[in-house]
């Protein structure tokens, strides 16, 4: 039937990114974006596919982004909605393909960043209508995303924690730096710190116990099909288990941790970590 706005509608496929900017996450946004195209076009009665992209736009590396986002899908038609000429850059750059170009309108407000969040919180509380407290074994569930508790690492982080001279519950070695989970960083000896950086060669991330609390998660069954979303309670490290919010009740066999905390409202917060590279 007919609609005015896709939050009145619930997706029959969604794939889980974490982050609200694709600007950190380029590669897997690209990928997202083709499974979802391919999931669209096995749909019987998918007579027209369009992708409503997101408005990163400004600057050489957003550019770069769609030029590489419309290569990738590969449409019959690109729709360029702008105001002024803030898209000619990329339109430039198209080639070949045809392009239809058309003026937004005047009367339509540019949404800031502070209404943004709001209607994000919206779209959160929406998907967690309903949740109840799961806690899950990481036995036989693969977590990855902003934390990986996959296991392993338990030998540099036995390291870590002699040069620290403080428990670890958590570490990761990820391509420009080692993440940590401590029980309070402010307990730390900071010269310490800097001996395992040198010990490492890396730069340490450092998080304390409880930081976990509030961040968005995924929830995926065997064949790799979202199921919905959960927030994050609590991670007991030792005991390897997550208990998350969430009104998914089926078999999980992935976690994907995203980057956004919520608060007990479902309000966004900020990032577990800003300055963390995700690649």
């Amino acid at each position: 039937k007919p609609f005015t706005d896709l939050f009145t509608l619930f997706p029959d496929y969604s794939i889980f990114i974490g982050v609200t900017s694709p600007s950190m996450v380029v590669d897997e946004v690209l990928d997202a974006t083709l499974r979802l195209k391919v999931e669209a076009s096995n749909l019987r009665d998918a007579d027209l596919i369009i992708i409503n992209t997101d408005g990163w736009i400004i600057g050489d590396l957003a550019v770069r982004y769609k030029i590489r986002l419309i290569e990738a899908v590969n449409p019959d038609f690109v729709v360029a909605i702008h105001a002024g000429n803030e898209l000619d850059p990329i339109i430039s750059l198209i080639g070949e393909r045809q392009v239809l170009i058309v003026e937004a309108p005047r009367d339509v407000r540019r949404r800031d960043q502070r209404t943004r969040r709001i209607l994000r919180g919206l779209a959160y509380k929406k998907h967690l209508k309903e949740a109840k407290i799961r806690l899950f074994h990481l036995d036989g569930i693969r977590v990855e995303g902003a934390l990986n508790l996959n296991g392993g690492g338990k030998k540099f982080a036995d390291k870590m924690r002699e040069i620290l001279g403080s428990e670890v519950l958590h570490c990761e070695e990820r391509s420009n730096s080692i993440l940590l989970i401590v029980q309070r960083r402010d307990l730390l000896d900071w010269k310490n710190v800097k001996a395992a950086e040198e010990e490492a060669g890396k730069r340490i991330i450092l998080l304390q116990k409880g930081d976990e609390r509030g961040l968005l998660a995924s929830l995926e069954d065997p064949a790799g099909r979202m199921l919905g979303i959960g927030m994050i309670q609590d991670i007991d490290f030792k005991a390897r288990s997550v208990r998350m919010i969430t009104p998914v009740s089926g078999e999980v066999s992935r976690i994907k941790i995203g980057w956004i905390r919520l608060d007990s409202e479902g309000n966004e917060r900020g990032l577990l970590l800003e300055a963390l590279s995700m690649r």
